[in-house]
């Protein structure tokens, strides 16, 4: 019994740690760049094998999506601000 515990354990680790993909091209508008889901200094982008690589705003620049690049946080509200306008 502990050993079937033990193995669920490590195949769930294994699954959870895995890279996740990146959606299906057919089904997106085909933007390469994507948000972090709860840190706006982090993004992620598609490699050339599916998967998304996460990366880093440089300190004190934040990830625009809607320009998809690290900008500073008040232009960024800035850019928001005059698109509801």
């Amino acid at each position: 019994m502990k050993v079937a515990i033990i193995f669920v354990l490590v195949a769930l680790t294994a699954v959870l740690a895995r890279d996740p993909l990146c959606p299906d091209q057919e089904e997106t508008e085909a933007a390469l760049i994507y948000p972090h889901e709860s840190d706006e200094t982090r993004f992620y982008i598609c490699g050339t094998n599916g998967t998304l690589i996460e990366f880093q705003c440089t300190e004190g620049l934040a990830f625009d999506a809607e320009v998809k690049v690290c900008n500073w946080p008040m232009l960024i509200n800035k850019n928001r601000e005059s698109a509801q306008e």
